[in-house]
């Protein structure tokens, strides 16, 4: 994708972090790091697996789906179309296919 301009930009940030605690983000975002798993922890998962990512997403997320797909030998793939980083997770097809993982697996 194109960089944004700075309108854009300051668009999305109104979007995501207008009247919420920015210092809670930020100490958020530094905390990813710490919620990586091991391909050893990862295999022992048993939960049911759905990835979502949007269509215009990155080459980079796509390629990682598809390698911890591929390590896990399972999982349900929901691509969601014209969907990216920022606008897929307010789809409402991402809150339907999350509800029919659930629903299909609720006795497991």
């Amino acid at each position: 994708m194109p960089e944004p301009t700075e309108e854009q930009a300051r668009a999305v940030a109104n979007y995501l972090y207008k009247d919420k605690d920015v210092k809670k983000f930020s100490a958020a975002g530094r905390s990813f790091g710490s919620l990586e798993v091991s391909e050893e922890q990862l295999k022992k998962c048993t939960a049911p697996v759905l990835f979502i990512h949007g269509g215009n997403e990155s080459d980079y997320v796509k390629e990682r789906v598809a390698a911890v797909r591929k390590l896990l030998g399972r999982g349900e793939i929901k691509v969601v179309e014209s969907g990216d980083h920022i606008t897929t997770l307010s789809r409402p097809i991402v809150a339907t296919t999350l509800i029919d993982l659930l629903v299909a697996n609720k006795s497991k």
